[in-house]
């Protein structure tokens, strides 16, 4: 059965980061439920709901940047201790407000994840783990790749309290004082972790960046037990269990980058959990928690927005709402309409004192020339990450104010996809790619816009960089600039398999470089490097192109490095670039390549299924309208032309969704013409309009690979 959830607007807290909101627990399990909240302005605030009003109990000064906050307490005791990280400083306050804990870590970065079990304290920066026992040190660890969350799980048999530390390498890690850490490779980057059953010490959910959520089991044999997949849903920003249908089951429920708030049941029945709610929101959540917190009848979802919007998702009708709380004139007493019509003219009076202001400001700035403008600090959550699914990029731009418009400019060539959600106006402009510009494109937001999103379709072997810039609705108009690269093998994710059955081409380098050298020429090749330098004496990276499941292998030291791909491109790209980095350091470099025999045919093989799908996606919508015409005219079509007209929206949606992907496919193939003449000593440009013609007539991948092979 759907689960009905009415939106209650509370307040606007202001901007705040990942899980920095909780519910507090109850002594007696009765009654409304108190929350904490921590912004960026530094401020800890808890408080209840009365009336869909926050009364605070509590309410700290600002300070540095909140970026974690988490409940605690004694063990088996009532975890109702809050804790927030912020710095490097660890601070804990109990349920009014009092402080009774001022920590300073030896991390040197902030601290960004954060959990607590009794009296052991767990912390992570980007790259560093601490583990506190009554704060003292216990156990430090450092790893190249970025940490993006960590969490306690109960401890089994007397052995301590063990950490699941996940990482942007794919990876989740157990770590622990007593024993070795135990490593679980996934197939996506993890983004957040929470416990499956708080009783049950060994199995841990994961969500991801690609939207999908898993669950990994950490008993005997470590492994993956089930991923439900994404389906293009946002990145999984936080997780909760609390049952809300009252049936003494949990439901799962997820907050996303994108702004949808999901509702999961655990069907015995069923393998993988089934969505039985969902809302969506047009901000992204940053933490999502559930209880009693406005009626003690009916249990409520209570989420924060990344720009401070703070509302619930209750199983209560909208009928008894509005009863509960008293709306609409006819339940109000003299003395409520009176303070209500005193809150208006109170409102007013400040708007235009506003507007007064603003106007005498302006006239400062423009008479007097000595007059400085201050502009105001904007802050941008940013994010340009890859959909592997689709291939392509996804851009997306949230900001605490209202945005006026977006330029975006690239300097490398690149194809704009807008996304359905978006309610901007886009205007393309003229550029001249001799200039070094090829991409202008303009976004005027419609009005509250605070979040924007843009599919971005990358070419492999062109690089360079994608600027966004973005005004804001605000006096003085101001604006800032985004930076985002675009690498040579921009469509490479990492990856954990090597399939050894693949016709791989090699190549070799040696020369006076260092590791730290060859692996910062890597990062400029590839996404996903890690930032720190392997912490032993040779690195290993492997990646998986997400257009045509080609593999790359790195495997570099000090002195020597070696790749390997079954796509003689990307080896081709490879050369390019590190070549020319290597010459702007002065590097000398020996050089040597190996090319399979079979890997044309191979390519070519990988490249015939993507090739005929298009090639009939593009026959099939071609042949829509004539269709149309002859079913408008009362002929009777044959049942494989009916087909094409019955899947008429797929066919639609597909060529909307990746527009141009035929001429992206014959551009590669064209590329890997030229690719494999260069490493054979000759030019193959000159067959290029021949190789166009024959694309023009594909049918089979014979043909294709019949013409590569000719000398």
């Amino acid at each position: 059965m759907e689960l009905v959830l009415n939106r209650i607007d509370y307040s606007l807290v202001g901007p705040t980061s990942r899980h920095t909101m909780k519910i507090l627990p109850n002594p007696d399990g009765k009654g409304l439920q108190r929350i904490a909240i921590g912004g960026h302005d530094g401020v800890v605030q808890i408080f209840n709901i009365k009336r869909s009003t926050l009364v605070h109990s509590f309410k700290s000064l600002p300070g540095a940047k909140i970026n974690r906050l988490e409940l605690g307490g004694m063990k088996d005791h009532l975890q109702d201790k809050v804790f927030i990280a912020a710095n490097n400083e660890v601070r804990g306050y109990n349920k009014k407000g009092k402080l009774f804990l001022a920590f300073e870590t030896t991390l040197t970065e902030p601290i960004q994840h954060m959990t607590i079990s009794g009296s052991d304290l767990m912390v992570a920066s980007f790259h560093s783990f601490q583990h506190f026992f009554d704060c003292v040190e216990k156990l430090n660890a450092t790893f190249a790749d970025k940490i993006t969350d960590i969490i306690n799980i109960p401890s089994l048999n007397n052995e301590g309290v063990r950490t699941v530390i996940a990482c942007e390498d794919r990876t989740l890690r157990l770590v622990s004082e007593k024993r070795q850490a135990v490593v679980v490779e996934i197939g996506s980057r993890p983004s957040c972790l929470q416990l499956a059953d708080e009783e049950d010490p060994l199995h841990v959910l994961f969500g991801a960046q690609d939207g999908s959520i898993g669950l990994v089991s950490f008993g005997f044999n470590a492994q993956v037990r089930w991923v439900l997949e994404g389906g293009g849903s946002g990145c999984v920003n936080c997780m909760v269990h609390f049952d809300l249908s009252g049936d003494g089951q949990k439901e799962l429920i997820v907050g996303r980058d994108d702004g949808l708030i999901e509702v999961f049941v655990y069907d015995p029945m069923q393998e993988l959990p089934v969505k039985r709610a969902s809302y969506a929101c047009t901000e992204s959540i940053m933490s999502v928690q559930a209880g009693f917190v406005s009626s003690p009848d009916h249990p409520e979802i209570i989420a924060v927005t990344y720009t401070g919007w703070f509302f619930g998702l209750t199983t209560e009708s909208k009928e008894s709402i509005n009863l509960r709380q008293g709306d609409g004139p006819t339940n109000m007493s003299s003395e409520m309409q009176e303070r209500l019509q005193q809150l208006r003219l109170e409102i007013d009076e400040i708007e235009q004192k506003v507007v007064r202001e603003r106007e005498k400001y302006k006239q400062t700035t423009q008479t007097r020339p000595d007059a400085l403008s201050i502009v105001p600090k904007i802050e941008i959550n940013e994010k340009f990450t890859l959909i592997p699914n689709e291939a392509v990029y996804l851009l997306s731009i949230e900001v605490q104010t209202p945005i006026d418009n977006v330029l975006i400019q690239s300097d490398t060539p690149l194809r704009i996809l807008d996304v359905e959600r978006n309610s901007a106006v886009v205007s393309h402009s003229a550029c001249d790619p001799e200039m070094g510009n090829h991409l202008l494109v303009t976004y005027r937001c419609q009005v509250n816009t605070t979040r924007l999103e843009v599919k971005v379709q990358t070419t492999e072997g062109q690089a360079g960089q994608l600027r966004a810039y973005v005004t804001v609705s605000m006096q003085p108009k101001c604006c800032r600039l985004i930076k985002f690269a675009v690498r040579p093998l921009s469509l490479h994710q990492r990856s954990h398999d090597l399939a050894l059955d693949r016709p791989y081409n090699s190549l070799r380098l040696t020369g006076a470089f260092s590791l730290a050298e060859v692996h910062s020429w890597i990062g400029m090749c590839v996404p996903e490097v890690p930032d720190k330098v392997p912490m032993t004496s040779e690195g290993v990276l492997s990646y998986k192109n997400s257009f045509l499941d080609t593999v790359l292998h790195c495997v570099y030291a000090k002195g020597k490095a070696e790749f390997k791909s079954d796509n003689m491109s990307t080896i081709a790209v490879l050369k390019d670039v590190l070549t020319k980095e290597a010459t702007a350091k002065s590097v000398e470099l020996d050089i040597s390549c190996e090319i399979h025999p079979e890997s044309t045919a191979w390519m070519l093989g990988l490249v015939h299924p993507l090739l005929a799908k298009q090639r009939q996606l593009g026959a099939e919508n071609a042949l829509l309208a004539p269709l149309h015409e002859l079913q408008q005219q009362g002929v009777t079509l044959p049942a494989n032309y009916q087909s094409i007209l019955d899947r008429e929206t797929e066919i639609v949606e597909n060529m909307k969704s990746q527009p141009a992907q035929l001429e992206r496919l014959k551009s590669m193939i064209c590329d890997l013409l030229v690719d494999i003449g260069k490493f054979r000593g000759g030019n193959a440009r000159g067959r290029l309009a021949q190789l166009r013609d024959l694309l023009e007539q594909y049918t089979h991948p014979d043909t294709l690979i019949d013409f590569f092979l000719m000398a």
